[in-house]
């Protein structure tokens, strides 16, 4: 039996006996998607009452055709737009603040678990702080270039070019989220190799590292894979609402375990593989320290 197998059968049963760590990851995930709402429905708030104080009193002049009426409502709330950008923009950034922050936070002793040690390898905060954003700029800046890929040579088109050619890239579609798939794995292995220090610490066992996290990864993305065709067969036979109000909750709140339980699978494999090398190297100088 290899390392990298002994390593993630070990590592799934670690992490199930480990619950109370999947559940600080999902936490931490719920605190953030709360305070990231609170924010956005503040926001919306703040938008609503102010453009319903500009219209406040608000009578179109006699002269202008009733059609028109619209067209001076909207440029009265228009007046608000910039503020509602702003906010949004700003909310975008605290929240991606927020989370790369809590998950540092959180990780990072979630690692100190699964290796078994407060004090062993592994990266500290300030580490998993600056490679998670990394990583996440990273991922935005290739979903940035792929969406130009696909649709930037559409977009001086009208509406009847966009009619013609939206069924010619939907292989580039695809295309673009295979690519997109595929950096986000291998984003993921990089920053798994370097959060838990295994390419200075495990060269020997290197290969069973990049084996055990990339088996527990690859059924990570079948398992997301699964779920979105799933909810896109139920989207063909039930109803939209049910689909978006039931379906898909419950789908996310599934999926975000499933994330949280694997993580710490890949933890715990690669504390794993590094007792071993501990016990190998043990093992070899135990014979010359006696003599």
């Amino acid at each position: 039996m290899s390392l990298a197998f002994e390593a993630v059968v070990g590592g799934f049963s670690l992490a199930t006996r480990r619950w109370p760590l999947v559940l600080a990851d999902v936490a931490a995930k719920l605190a953030w998607l709360t305070a990231t709402l609170a924010w956005l429905t503040a926001t919306l708030a703040i938008a609503t009452f102010l453009a319903a104080t500009t219209l406040e009193g608000f009578v179109p002049p006699d002269t202008v055709p009733s059609e028109l009426t619209s067209v001076f409502i909207a440029a009265h709330f228009s007046q608000v737009g910039p503020r509602l950008l702003r906010d949004a923009l700003v909310g975008g950034f605290l929240s991606f603040v927020l989370w790369n922050v809590l998950e540092a936070f959180v990780r990072s002793r979630t690692l100190r678990a699964a290796m078994g040690s407060e004090s062993g390898p592994g990266s500290t905060f300030v580490q998993f702080l600056a490679s998670g954003v990394l990583r996440r700029i990273a991922i935005g800046l290739v979903g940035a270039l792929v969406f130009l890929a696909i649709v930037g040579p559409g977009l001086p088109a009208g509406s009847g070019q966009w009619s013609r050619t939206s069924t010619d890239i939907q292989w580039s579609i695809w295309g673009g989220l295979i690519l997109l798939i595929l950096t986000g794995f291998f984003l993921m292995l990089v920053d798994t190799l370097m959060r838990c220090d295994a390419i200075e610490t495990l060269g020997p066992h290197l290969d069973s590292v990049i084996a055990a996290v990339g088996t527990v990864g690859l059924f990570e993305v079948s398992v997301r894979m699964s779920m979105l065709m799933a909810t896109v067969v139920m989207l063909a036979v039930a109803p939209v609402a049910l689909v978006l109000m039931v379906i898909l909750p419950v789908a996310s709140v599934g999926l975000s375990l499933v994330h949280s339980y694997l993580l710490l699978v890949r933890y715990s494999a690669i504390g794993i593989i590094r007792s071993h090398l501990d016990q190998t190297t043990d093992t070899r100088n135990g014979p010359s320290h006696n003599c």
